[in-house]
């Protein structure tokens, strides 16, 4: 009944929206706060995760048989999405960053390639974005190997020092694989890149990553900030955005107004 009723209300969206506007498709994936198994494990609401952290300590295979089942079922949501209409999907993991890095990478990282993984494989044109609430500092290495096209960076981190990093990790695996293939030979150096994702591919574009609460000042402020973020990226590779959820009660004209702000922005003369 539930897939029967988002199918009808999905394919409709399509038809009501501009056509040069992009529909966006958006999904929680496995550790998200309001995740399947976060319910179904916490009970309720945590400020500690305690009883999911404390599960994946002590018994990892039932982790990871529940996260698997979570994982395939997001899966086939997202291309669900796709199949109707969605030219582009957000992925949420928003409280992975809550994690230590080696649960992040055994419980969160994992999930994000096999889930990103799958979808490619049937829409490997689709743009994937994935977002990991104060993540990035210190997982921005395993999300840019996730494979995901765009990486939504929230409102701690300056635009131009996460790009700085990228380009220092692109760097640094170019470095790895060249010195694979003088080591082990060409064969060697060319599966050197195989866990880096998009990273040698093409360039990963950054989202973000304007503070919302930004959006409960004045349209004066809001356009400053909009200006800052903008300035430190230039429009290139990077899709404006809000670091994280927009609060409901923001004002409607706030955000229109944000947008607006995002279309005057112009780089040497042009929009």
């Amino acid at each position: 009944i539930f897939y029967t009723v988002l199918h009808t209300a999905v394919s409709f969206i399509p038809v009501y929206i501009d056509s040069s506007r992009y529909y966006s498709g958006a999904c929680s994936i496995p550790y998200f706060i309001n995740s399947v198994a976060f319910i179904v494990i916490e009970g309720g609401s945590s400020a500690t995760y305690m009883k999911t952290k404390k599960l994946m300590y002590e018994h990892p295979d039932t982790a990871h048989m529940l996260f698997r089942k979570l994982a395939d079922n997001v899966v086939e949501y997202v291309k669900y999405q796709i199949a109707n209409g969605a030219q582009v999907v957000q992925l949420f993991d928003s409280w992975a960053g809550n994690l230590s890095p080696k649960l992040y990478k055994e419980f969160a990282a994992h999930y994000h390639k096999y889930i990103i993984s799958r979808v490619k494989q049937t829409y490997p044109d689709v743009p994937l974005i994935l977002f990991v609430h104060k993540g990035v500092g210190a997982f921005l290495d395993e999300m840019v190997r996730s494979g995901a096209d765009i990486i939504n960076i929230d409102w701690t981190h300056n635009l131009k020092d996460i790009r700085g990093k990228i380009n220092m990790q692109k760097s640094m695996e170019i470095l790895k694989r060249n010195i694979n293939a003088r080591v082990q030979g060409a064969a060697a150096g060319a599966g050197a890149g195989e866990d880096s994702g998009n990273l040698l591919k093409k360039p990963i574009i950054l989202q973000g990553n304007m503070d919302p609460m930004v959006l409960h000042t004045t349209k004066d402020v809001i356009y400053k900030e909009v200006s800052h973020i903008l300035g430190q990226t230039k429009g290139v590779n990077h899709i404006m955005n809000l670091g994280h959820g927009i609060d409901q009660t923001t004002k409607e004209e706030h955000v229109q107004h944000f947008v607006d702000c995002v279309k005057k922005f112009k780089v040497n003369g042009s929009n």
